[in-house]
């Protein structure tokens, strides 16, 4: 049961800017790395409810530890989780990257088992895809993103790190062959400590390739999508749950004061966006 009360939203508008070595990142490769997104008591919390959760779904659903578990709508899961929603280290990036009119698509908790060692180098934990491939831009920004919150240490080859392909989200032509791979001087291994974050948008494609480290890779994924987009794990948020959280939380759970308020949002649907407004005007 959850009872601990969130603290009110809090952002700096002062942080709410890239570098420009991630804007140059951003637009050519689809993607960066933030070193140490997540680091001391925080990393220490998030990893210790992973592990919590992850406990916790195994039982209930009589998973092994060599199974696979993903955990959609993570957040609901612990309450460390919902200090990510809006968190000062990465959620401002992600306001500059696509404005207020947001809200949460998914919080997904991913842990992978190693693969035997004479797994094929080719190995696909997950194959190579896009987000979403079809949605391009909206006003020159990002339709969706997602922020990547690693776990556990990928920082060697083979450790089951995600797969970029940088600059696939430019392209509108397939990036796969017919085997549904993308030719190795196309990919990149995002190779990750524990605490690093990577921000990549909704068309960039990735993978997971073989995890023959020894450990489980593990890694709790945020996304972003428009309001006017539906989100990928949930319906709508349990109102119990939704009750617990000031309106700028609220809106980046996927609440709205009107039934009209996704298409033709007011300043009351869109609290961050508006908040973000007035931020802006005053500097």
């Amino acid at each position: 049961m959850i009872t601990m009360a969130p603290e009110p939203t809090t952002l700096n508008i002062r942080t709410l800017s890239l570098s420009p070595q991630q804007q140059q990142e951003w637009a050519e490769n689809g993607y960066f790395i933030l070193r140490g997104a997540l680091s001391g008591s925080m990393l220490e919390r998030i990893m210790d409810a992973a592990q919590e959760v992850e406990d916790r779904k195994r039982a209930e659903r009589g998973l092994m530890l060599d199974d696979t578990l993903e955990v959609r709508n993570a957040i609901v899961e612990h309450e460390a989780f919902w200090e990510l929603l809006d968190y000062e280290q990465t959620f401002p990036l992600v306001l500059d990257l696509m404005g207020g009119d947001i809200q949460l698509s998914t919080s997904h908790l991913i842990v992978r088992p190693p693969v035997p060692g004479d797994t094929p180098a080719t190995y696909k934990a997950i194959a190579w895809h896009a987000d979403m491939p079809h949605v391009i831009t909206y006003d020159g920004r990002p339709a969706a993103m997602k922020v990547g919150y690693f776990l556990s240490d990928v920082t060697k080859p083979g450790s089951g790190a995600l797969l970029v392909s940088p600059g696939s989200h430019r392209r509108l032509d397939a990036l796969r062959n017919e085997d549904g791979e993308v030719c190795a001087d196309q990919i990149v291994e995002v190779n990750a400590e524990p605490g690093d974050a990577v921000f990549f948008q909704h068309r960039t494609f990735h993978a997971v390739g073989p995890n023959y480290s020894g450990r489980y890779r593990k890694v709790l994924y945020f996304g972003y999508n428009r309001r006017w987009l539906r989100p990928i794990d949930y319906m709508t948020m349990p109102p119990e749950f939704l009750n617990r959280f000031d309106p700028i939380r609220r809106q980046l759970l996927g609440d709205t004061v009107s039934q009209c308020g996704y298409n033709l949002p007011t300043s009351e649907d869109e609290p961050l966006k508006a908040w973000l407004n007035e931020q802006m005007r005053n500097m």
